[in-house]
């Protein structure tokens, strides 16, 4: 009743189907305040998507400070990520940046496709550390889905990384080169059609 009060729409969880069109993925969509359903919206994907970090919990959240700019702001847990069993958990093993990055593709898509007030030509993706990543390799190769990304100290070649981290999930470089080449930013960072910001630094 408060939220109503003010004009405030809930944090919405909602479920799609993963890139390989069966697994089931946990989203959640902010919406901006005096939302009309009858216009459309920008929208900004909220990221992590690596392994150990889960952000879609069935829980209250106050909403997302970024909605007050007229976004609406997603998150979803892609295949890959914790707490939902090894299959789903290890679909992304050995192929970082692949799996992962179509799942996001895929809510999106689904989001456009199903919700007439979602853009699906104004996308933009952000995330730090693992989710800055997400947001540069989502950019880059997923271009037909996300025009525009901000990645916060992102990895963009796994062979670059530390390799405790790497090593559990991506094997030695010698071991899985095609997996090191098929998830490198810098590797395919000509098909690059979108807008991209790099923060890096202190």
């Amino acid at each position: 009743a408060e939220l109503a009060a003010r004009g405030l729409r809930p944090t919405e969880l909602f479920t799609c189907k993963a890139a390989d069109g069966t697994t089931e993925l946990y989203g959640r969509l902010h919406f901006p305040p005096a939302f009309d359903a009858a216009r459309t919206y920008p929208l900004i994907v909220d990221t992590y998507g690596g392994p150990t970090v889960r952000l879609v919990t069935d829980t209250f959240t106050a909403g997302d400070q970024r909605t007050a700019l007229g976004f609406l702001v997603m998150s979803v847990d892609n295949r890959g990520t914790p707490h939902r069993g090894k299959a789903f958990e290890t679909a992304a093993y050995l192929n970082l940046g692949v799996t992962d990055a179509d799942d996001q593709a895929a809510a999106v898509q689904h989001l456009a496709a199903t919700r007439p007030y979602v853009d699906g030509t104004r996308v933009g993706i952000t995330g730090h550390s693992y989710g800055g990543y997400m947001a540069a390799i989502c950019v880059i190769r997923r271009g037909d889905v996300f025009a525009a990304a901000v990645a916060g100290a992102p990895p963009t070649d796994w062979r670059q990384y530390d390799t405790i981290y790497t090593e559990r999930y991506m094997r030695t470089p010698q071991e899985n080169a095609a997996g090191y080449d098929a998830g490198s930013c810098v590797k395919h960072a000509g098909k690059l059609q979108g807008k991209l910001l790099l923060l890096h630094g202190m």
